[in-house]
């Protein structure tokens, strides 16, 4: 929960540079073939490399599905919400749209992670 709530303080929250256009499109689709190079690139040096560390954090749990049941479609469910900056007076149902696809983008990205540079257990 404190990292949660970290992330959820954090100014400017930490994906919203990489911009709603960007993170609707991969949930929709698919990611590009360079996701860090693509999408990753977009976020300034210090929260790239926030985010990285996240995707790192986040599966290590994932690794161990088995015993904490948070697969990599849970734990964006989870996380999620809490990287990005929303605008209250946004449409509701515009907003909870955009979760959906912020989930998925996540999801997407934690799998990538685990792919390209799995982390030691």
């Amino acid at each position: 929960n404190l990292v949660k709530q970290w992330f959820r303080d954090l100014p400017g929250g930490l994906l919203n540079q990489i911009g709603v256009a960007a993170i609707a499109h991969c949930a929709e689709t698919k990611l590009p073939d360079d996701p860090e190079k693509e999408l990753l690139a977009k976020l300034d040096a210090q929260r790239r490399s926030i985010f990285l560390w996240l995707l790192d954090l986040m599966a290590l749990p994932v690794l161990n599905v088995d015993v904490t049941k948070m697969g990599c479609k849970n734990m964006a469910i989870v996380v999620s919400p809490n990287l990005w900056l929303t605008n209250l007076d946004s449409d509701p149902m515009a907003a909870l749209v955009f979760s959906q696809q912020l989930s998925k983008f996540l999801t997407a990205m934690l799998e990538w992670r685990i792919k390209v540079h799995p982390p030691s257990q």
